[in-house]
């Protein structure tokens, strides 16, 4: 049980309590507020834009992430995506306008790794011989 209080100390209480209470309920409404905008940030994006909600959500999150974070969560689901032999970043307009399948990682830009030899790069270099390696088989998927 609490201790008896005086009445000076039992005013101070209460003050503080209703202060307290008052700065919660406008914290409440600010977050209301708030999150009422950000739904409708979401639902332009949906409506407008025609984008997946879920995926909007995902991308925001992704930009909280630290660079290493986030490169290796891309990477690693690089590697899933592969292991189920599913397109990772087809170019999504192409397929409209050709009417042809997708291709898979990076295939626009093959072409820009064949005659690339850096198997005597040195180790500071951008890519090794086997990553242009990797990137081609990836851009072979699909």
């Amino acid at each position: 049980m609490t201790e008896a209080l005086s009445t000076s100390d039992h005013a101070k209480r209460a003050k503080a309590i209703r202060t307290t209470l008052e700065a919660i309920r406008c914290l409440e409404i600010e977050r209301d507020s708030l999150t009422s905008q950000i739904k409708s940030k979401y639902d332009d994006l949906e409506t407008h834009q025609h984008l997946n909600r879920k995926a909007v959500k995902h991308a925001v999150g992704m930009l909280k992430m630290e660079e290493q974070k986030r490169f290796d969560y891309e990477k690693t689901k690089i590697i899933i995506y592969d292991a189920h032999g599913w397109q990772f970043q087809p170019d999504l307009f192409a397929a409209e306008a050709t009417q042809e399948k997708p291709k898979g990682i990076g295939q626009e830009n093959a072409d820009l790794l064949d005659g690339v030899d850096n198997r005597d790069a040195p180790p500071d270099g951008d890519f090794t011989a086997g990553e242009h390696d990797e990137q081609r088989r990836l851009a072979a998927v699909g």
